[in-house]
């Protein structure tokens, strides 16, 4: 017997659902075979089926599935190969804020915060407003600013993205003065 196939190898952010990887024997069920997975080793597992999937790993780190003994209903492997690596990378989680309602003219500091470290930031808003920092300022503010902006935290292909609301009002003007005839 050999081990035609280790499949299924793939990267994962933590938080999706992970596909096991699959064995695939050629010989005479029932296969009895040991595998590794770079965090644990399985000795005299059994398969009554040419086909074979392990546990699904569930924390982030990298598994290597490795076959390191086979055997089927009549003969032991001499030759093993065949290996498929599930990687599971951390899922940042981004939080954001705003400094709250302004008058118009007046700056307002938005602000990103994240515990996985190395992300890159991206911001987007109104007026085609673009940020590459956790917490940029936007300065000379008008009221076509208000509205809903975005962050997104990425870091190895995982993202994550939250959004909040700027409110900037108009400045108070005096439409129109009526004085009444009065003594001072």
């Amino acid at each position: 017997p050999k081990v035609v196939s280790v499949s299924g190898g793939k990267d994962y952010c933590f938080g999706e659902t992970v596909t096991a990887p699959v064995f695939t024997f050629s010989g005479t069920a029932p296969f009895t075979f040991s595998y590794s997975n770079a965090t644990n080793s399985y000795t005299n597992q059994t398969a009554s089926a040419t086909t074979y999937s392990p546990s699904a790993p569930n924390a982030v780190g990298d598994y290597t599935y490795t076959i390191s003994a086979l055997s089927d209903a009549y003969c032991a492997a001499t030759a093993l190969t065949g290996s498929s690596t599930i990687k599971i990378k951390e899922q940042p989680s981004v939080s954001a804020l705003n400094s709250g309602a302004v008058c118009a003219g007046n700056s307002v500091s938005l602000s990103a915060t994240c515990a996985t470290p190395s992300v890159t930031y991206q911001w987007s808003g109104p007026n085609n407003f673009t940020s590459a920092l956790a917490s940029p300022t936007i300065t000379s503010t008008t009221v076509a600013m208000s509205g809903d902006y975005t962050v997104k935290v990425s870091r190895n292909g995982c993202e994550d993205s939250k959004t909040t609301t700027v409110t900037i009002n108009e400045i108070p003007t005096i439409k129109t003065l009526t004085v009444d005839n009065a003594s001072i």
